[in-house]
């Protein structure tokens, strides 16, 4: 079909195509190494939670290795040490997420005297202006749930609380903050509180899987720059397609 056409490409177009092709092919193979990596940390999340869980009496959470996995421990509520997290909406509606510290019982904690454990989520109620008022559970209990790594990198738009003057509204967590501002030393991760658990004083509990979208939107955007290198091959063929020209006779 293109026999009246030959294949002369110029040294402009032809630079042009060399430099970008393989710019074009790295990026599409980037995006998918990232969502490799990506897929790969999840899947890794995955199988801490199906692991024994671990005693938090006996055993310091480690916050690098322990992130999304099972936990148990045993203690008492310090509920005057209990803060509100801002912020925090469930089915559209704006609450604040309870968290507790629980003082560990036992000995073999090399430091570490308490975890904080995230009890739920309430609704803001009537009034901004004053914090709902919530029970906590006497007595030593038994709790379970999953440990979870606060964010590290957050932004706010109110004041923090100041070292040593605890404050019981936060807009974000900051765990070495709260320890300066109680004098409580805490593990590294906080106890997400079970959603079936009773008697541990816990409040509207849905806890998200790990799960990130950008896994998806990775790949999306690897298909888009193979779609881009592969325009850019036709580009090249067409543009540098020249007409034969026919002999007078």
């Amino acid at each position: 079909m293109l026999t009246g056409y030959r294949f002369r490409p110029g040294w402009t177009t032809t630079l042009v195509f060399a430099l970008l092709l393989p710019v074009l092919i790295g990026l599409g193979f980037w995006q998918l190494d990232r969502a490799a990596e990506k897929t790969a940390l999840r899947d890794r999340y995955a199988e801490r939670g199906r692991m024994a869980p671990v005693n938090v009496n006996r055993q310091v959470p480690d916050a690098a290795g322990m992130d999304f996995r099972r936990a148990e421990a045993r203690g008492r509520y310090l509920g005057d040490l209990t803060i509100y997290l801002d912020n925090k909406v469930l089915d559209g509606v704006p609450g604040y997420e309870i968290l507790t510290p629980l003082k560990i019982s036992g000995s073999g904690t090399e430091g570490t005297r308490g975890i904080l454990v995230n009890r739920g989520w309430i609704p803001w109620g009537e009034s901004r202006r004053t914090l709902p008022e919530i029970d906590t559970p006497s007595g030593v209990l038994e709790v379970s749930g999953r440990l979870r790594a606060p964010p590290r990198d957050y932004f706010t738009l109110a004041d923090e609380p100041e070292d040593g003057d605890l404050q019981p509204l936060w807009q974000n967590l900051d765990l070495e903050r709260y320890e300066r501002a109680t004098g409580l030393p805490v593990a590294p991760l906080v106890l997400e509180l079970d959603p079936d658990a009773a008697g541990a004083g816990g409040f509207v509990r849905r806890w998200r899987d790990y799960d990130d979208v950008w896994i998806d939107r990775h790949k999306a955007y690897a298909v888009q720059w193979f779609a881009l290198a592969l325009t850019l091959v036709v580009l090249y063929v067409v543009l540098n397609l020249v007409k034969r020209k026919t002999e007078v006779p």
